[in-house]
């Protein structure tokens, strides 16, 4: 079972050896993986049991998929080339990555706090190689690629899009909503100030 975010995920994950599926949930995202042979293996985790349960059930005794009850990258058979993180928030995103041990390709789903997240990835030696803005539900999710490197990011780039300078058809539906949603807030100081970066990256759209 996938939708659109899942999808987007999907597209954002390059084809390795070895994907940690983080927070998996259901699985889905690792099943689909290996369906469409973006791994060759499949690591997933959950520092819940009940769902780490539900995602053995759809991978149905899979062999190339391996299932760890526990935070973050915590007790993984190997290290992951690869690794998706989803459906959390932006800071407890950042500190999973802050205690890996070593530095795996990421993509990554957050929730909320996600100029914080930009921020701590790239204080963390990682560099914001794709982002993609997806509706589904309703609601917008933000998705991103990260790999080692080094990358300088401005405030509306913390804010927005480590890219808002490349024209993405998907951000510029993304900045529209937010142009509506914080046109409609009390112009408080810092509401005025996301609406200029807004039209900072608007300029970069056109």
């Amino acid at each position: 079972m996938t939708g659109p975010r899942i999808e987007a995920i999907l597209s954002l994950i390059e084809p390795s050896k070895t994907l940690a599926d983080i927070g998996c949930d259901h699985g889905f995202v690792a099943r689909a993986a290996l369906k469409k042979g973006l791994a060759q293996e499949v690591m997933l985790s959950d520092i819940s049991a009940a769902c780490l349960d539900k995602a053995r059930r759809i991978l149905a005794g899979d062999p190339r998929a391996s299932f760890t009850v526990g935070d973050g990258f915590d007790g993984l058979p190997k290290e992951a080339e690869r690794a998706v993180i989803a459906g959390m928030g932006g800071r407890v995103i950042a500190g999973i990555v802050r205690r890996c041990p070593y530095r795996p390709a990421l993509i990554l789903g957050p929730q909320r706090d996600i100029p914080f997240l930009r921020g701590e990835l790239n204080a963390l030696g990682y560099r914001i190689e794709a982002e993609r803005f997806i509706k589904e539900g309703g609601r917008y999710y933000v998705l991103m690629r990260a790999a080692a490197g080094r990358q300088d990011l401005d405030e509306t780039a913390r804010r927005l899009n480590a890219l808002y300078t490349v024209k993405n058809a998907e951000f510029a539906a993304y900045l529209a909503y937010l142009r509506d949603k914080y046109g409609k807030f009390p112009p408080t100081e810092t509401n005025k100030k996301i609406l200029r970066q807004i039209e900072e990256a608007y300029v970069w759209q056109r």
